[in-house]
């Protein structure tokens, strides 16, 4: 048996909306179990009980992250201001989900075209290896990854050489709690990208994510040369495709097939669920 997950923290109810209009667009595309994963710290019990109306069959599963990415007391420095990514780390709540055999984490900045359930065939762990920009075509299998861990943790605070925006694993407790012990090599390096650097170094061995299953929307000038594109994502961006479509923010966009792709994918995904998610709000 397998499962989605979506985490959350925090009381920004832009993020809500976020999560309810992805989650009705994964729900869509499949009947497998979708978690969300949210912590006890500081999330609103008014955004569970608003998500429970969706009826789309979420199961909730909270966590406790206090003083584990948040209210710790070694000095963090966020890379950005608006939220400490510490926090992002806390996908290794997942890993105490054992009754699965492998979960998909998902975050709620992307938008699914088709059904993505056959990621699930998979090596694990997998996550996308962003280097070969210049060549994605060519790297759209599930090869096994060889890098350098020690020169990653020693330079995480530059970045990583992965997008973690979607991440398949086995749920382990052991791996829980090395990631547990990991956490403080994180802190003490202040890397940029906490989640991506904790993956890696607690998972020696893993493998590429076919970039047709997180399609970043740095390369959008090779969409029309693939074929089979599951998921886009838009990471490290202002502007989310809900905000570009709800607030008339498409004339900010400078890239053609940017507003394209939004205009015949993400604007059905708005239109079609409005009106429900705009009455539950």
């Amino acid at each position: 048996m397998n499962a989605y997950v979506i985490n959350h923290f925090g009381k920004n109810p832009k993020y809500l909306e976020y999560e309810m209009y992805f989650l009705k667009n994964l729900r869509k595309y499949t009947e497998l179990d979708i978690i969300y994963m949210y912590s006890k710290y500081d999330t609103p019990n008014f955004f569970i009980n608003k998500l429970k109306k969706l009826n789309i069959n979420l199961k909730f599963v909270a966590y406790n992250d206090d003083e584990i990415t948040i209210n710790i007391k070694s000095k963090f420095i966020s890379k950005y201001k608006h939220f400490n990514t510490l926090r992002t780390c806390n996908f290794i709540f997942a890993y105490l989900l054992t009754e699965y055999n492998k979960i998909c984490i998902v975050e709620s900045d992307m938008y699914i075209l088709k059904s993505i359930d056959d990621i699930f065939n998979l090596n694990t762990p997998s996550v996308l290896y962003t280097m070969n920009k210049g060549s994605i075509q060519k790297d759209n299998t599930n090869y096994k990854l060889n890098l350098d861990l020690k020169d990653m943790i020693n330079n995480c605070y530059k970045g990583t050489p992965i997008n973690g925006g979607l991440l398949l694993i086995e749920p382990s407790k052991e791996k829980y709690r090395l990631c547990i012990k990991k956490i403080n090599e994180i802190i003490k390096n202040n890397c940029a990208f906490p989640n991506e650097t904790l993956f890696l170094i607690s998972n020696p061995e893993c493998y590429n994510l076919p970039v047709m299953y997180n399609f970043l929307h740095y390369y959008f000038n090779n969409f029309r040369n693939f074929d089979d594109i599951r998921l886009i994502h838009y990471n490290n961006t202002i502007y989310k495709p809900l905000d570009i479509i709800k607030d008339n923010y498409m004339d900010k966009l400078d890239n053609k097939i940017n507003k394209e792709i939004i205009n015949s994918y993400y604007k059905n995904i708005y239109l079609m669920y409005r009106n429900e998610i705009q009455k539950i709000l």
